[in-house]
């Protein structure tokens, strides 16, 4: 699903449940965002991903990015690096992946 930027003022992606390779649990993290209305009467609700998840579903997409978005939002003081690494072995991606991704989280809280 695609909404489109100019009917709504924003554009924004659909995700399914299979489209980001996040970890095994997410799904029940999802965070309810309740948005303003712009018809009267509708009460539109979206459903985001958890930082920490989203994170590592864009760490495992691996585009340089993705690490620097990563990089902010642990600097940042948005997510905690020690949650990140305690997911990265429910990524369901293979080990070379996933070795990938710890190389990567330990990389931002080194610097």
């Amino acid at each position: 699903m695609v909404l489109g930027e100019y009917t709504n003022g924003y554009f924004a992606h659909g995700v399914g449940p299979t489209t980001a390779k996040a970890p095994v649990g997410w799904m029940e993290r999802l965070v309810r965002v309740d948005v303003e209305p712009l018809v009267p009467g509708r009460r539109p609700v979206a459903y985001c991903m958890e930082r920490h998840d989203m994170i590592l579903a864009k760490l495992v997409r691996g585009e340089q990015r993705d690490v620097d978005y990563a990089r902010v939002a642990v600097r940042a003081g948005l997510v905690n690096a020690a949650v990140l690494q305690t997911r990265i072995d429910d990524l369901p991606v293979d080990a070379a992946v996933r070795s990938h991704v710890k190389s990567i989280v330990l990389g931002l809280v080194a610097k």
